[in-house]
């Protein structure tokens, strides 16, 4: 049996992966970034991800998510006293 499931949208990207999305479905978006649904749309209300419609889906531009990603602040592991 095939997978009929469509793939993201692909392009050669300036990182050197050649099959880098530039664009994912809502659902996929929220299983490569690990943010909810939820928190996906209040991104995008904030102005931190850029949503592009096609027809009638919602499509997330991978390069403003991985921006916004990396704009979250790190947490720094707790050094315990000497």
């Amino acid at each position: 049996m095939t997978n009929t499931r469509p793939s993201p949208i692909t392009t050669s990207a300036d990182d050197g992966d050649a099959r880098a999305p530039i664009a994912l479905r809502i659902p996929e978006a929220c299983r490569l970034s690990g943010l909810s649904r939820s928190g996906l749309y209040r991104a995008w209300h904030a102005g931190e991800i850029v949503l592009l419609k096609v027809g009638t889906a919602t499509l997330v531009d991978a390069a403003s998510l991985r921006a916004h990603l990396a704009r979250l602040p790190r947490i720094e592991p707790r050094r315990r006293a000497a």
